[in-house]
């Protein structure tokens, strides 16, 4: 929770509710927590060249080890106190000509013990070097963050991204990558870094479908001395976005794939109906979350490698790619509905692609793959037990008790206050807040909490890094 939070831009009172409860809607669970289900992800290591002995020994493994650990192994020496992570591999030989990172969003450890359908992920573990317990180090674990420390090395507290929606200096709440641009992040990447030291000889890239993922790969040509870097944003309809100023957007598109990509899919059950599991394939929403996205930005991503030459010189490429479908389709369906379970599988395939891909593509066998993900997928109510938090009731419940001026607003990673309000004092009132308080008018108790409406429904309540109250019971 201290590493992920940022002053002046995250919310100022943090909250740690109950395990499994969490602030937000029963229909579509957060996954803003720092609790072990969301922040243990899978991280492996795999290439032709690495075998499992040249791990190095770390405690508590981290995604902000990939950024110093990708520096180790292209040979880039980084100025003291660059990362907050540390090098998980110890080099040896030549180094790669490429290295591709692929985060699986939402596809945490639990999401992959849960459907056990991760075969060349699990396989890669045992050649190549996975780090046990691996975590994404901070809360909130949601996307911009999480993206952000694996480019950066190191966590929010330093890079600046705290959440999906930020406060500005002057009171705003915006996205942290509004105008499809990085300018918001307070380090360079390793992308920003390295590729200067080059000369700008270095390729580096992004392939991925949200502003979210730069944070990976940097600010391109609005860093001194830095240069166009690819970016590859592709949107549900299979077109490309971006902003040309800042970074290179190569002519990789090609929507008509996708729509080969959905035909193909459509008959895999056996019928040409434009239906998948029930869901209407000609919906680009669920179109863009199903498995055939997932293989049209594959086909993109091999595209981008091969039209941008990544690997054709001694001087290492860095890629990053970001495959968003079972995330998504984790928030519409959740996680252990039949459509996650297919895109674990679909996204486990498009790993294995991509790796024959650059087995074809890199002379020498000089490539590796870095394969993570970015947190962990929480499950309904009726699957956890848990309380699914009505940020709107505690927000109206706050204003009754502390005057309408006290808060501004409250999200999934906690509560926005106004200027003067005591936070010590609203900190105290929420540990002591309960089920029954939660409860929206004319709402009665459901059945399964009957006897619980006095149970404190938050941990811990902080005040920036400083733990301010917990409830009585915790």
């Amino acid at each position: 929770m201290r590493r992920g939070f940022v002053r002046g831009r995250s919310p100022d009172i943090l909250l740690v509710p109950r395990e499994p409860s969490y602030i937000g809607s029963a229909g579509n669970p957060a996954h803003t927590g720092p609790w072990d289900y969301l922040v243990e992800v899978p991280l492996v290591f795999y290439g032709p060249r690495l075998r499992p002995d040249h791990a190095l020994e770390v405690t508590e493994p981290s995604v902000a080890d990939i950024a110093p650990t990708l520096a180790s192994l292209i040979g880039y020496e980084a100025p003291s106190g660059t990362f907050e992570g540390r090098p998980l591999i110890r080099p040896r030989g030549k180094e790669p000509r490429v290295i591709v990172v692929i985060v699986l969003d939402g596809v945490g450890r639990n999401v992959v013990d849960l459907h056990q359908s991760a075969g060349f992920l699990r396989w890669m573990e045992k050649r190549g070097v996975a780090p046990r317990e691996a975590t994404v180090g901070s809360s909130p674990s949601n996307t911009p963050p999480v993206h952000t420390t694996i480019g950066t090395g190191v966590f929010p507290r330093r890079h600046g991204i705290p959440h999906v929606r930020m406060r500005t200096a002057t009171g705003g709440y915006v996205d942290p990558f509004e105008g499809n641009v990085a300018d918001a992040l307070r380090v360079p990447t390793l992308g920003d870094v390295y590729d200067p030291a080059t000369g700008n000889r270095a390729r580096v890239g992004l392939v991925a479908t949200v502003n979210w993922h730069l944070g990976m790969i940097g600010r391109g040509r609005a860093r001194p001395g830095g240069d166009a870097d690819d970016v590859v944003l592709l949107n549900d309809a299979g077109k490309q976005y971006g902003d040309a100023s800042v970074y290179g957007i190569p002519d990789v598109a090609r929507p008509e794939v996708l729509t080969e990509e959905v035909e193909r899919f459509d008959v895999v059950d056996g019928e040409r109906d434009g239906r998948w599991g029930g869901e209407d394939l000609s919906d680009p929403a669920v179109r863009y979350m199903s498995p055939a996205f997932v293989r049209y930005q594959q086909r993109m991503l091999v595209r981008t490698l091969e039209r941008g030459g990544y690997g054709d010189d001694d001087v290492p490429d860095l890629m990053y790619v970001n495959f968003k479908a079972a995330d998504a389709a984790g928030h519409r369906w959740g996680m252990s509905s039949d459509q996650v379970a297919e895109l674990v599988v679909s996204e486990d395939a498009a790993v294995r692609a991509t790796a024959f891909a650059l087995h074809r593509l890199v002379p020498d066998r000089r490539w590796m793959l870095v394969v993570t993900a970015d947190h962990g997928m929480t499950p309904y109510p009726k699957e956890s037990g848990g309380w699914p938090i009505r940020g709107s009731e505690v927000k109206r419940d706050l204003e009754r008790e502390f005057g309408r001026s006290s808060v501004t607003r409250v999200t999934s990673a906690g509560i926005f206050i106004e200027p003067g309000a005591d936070e010590r004092r609203i900190g105290a009132w929420l540990a002591d807040y309960a089920v029954g308080d939660n409860l929206v008018a004319d709402q009665s108790l459901p059945d399964a909490w009957s006897g619980r409406e006095d149970e404190p429904l938050f941990d811990v309540v902080m005040a920036g890094r400083d733990v301010i109250a917990t409830s009585c019971d915790a």
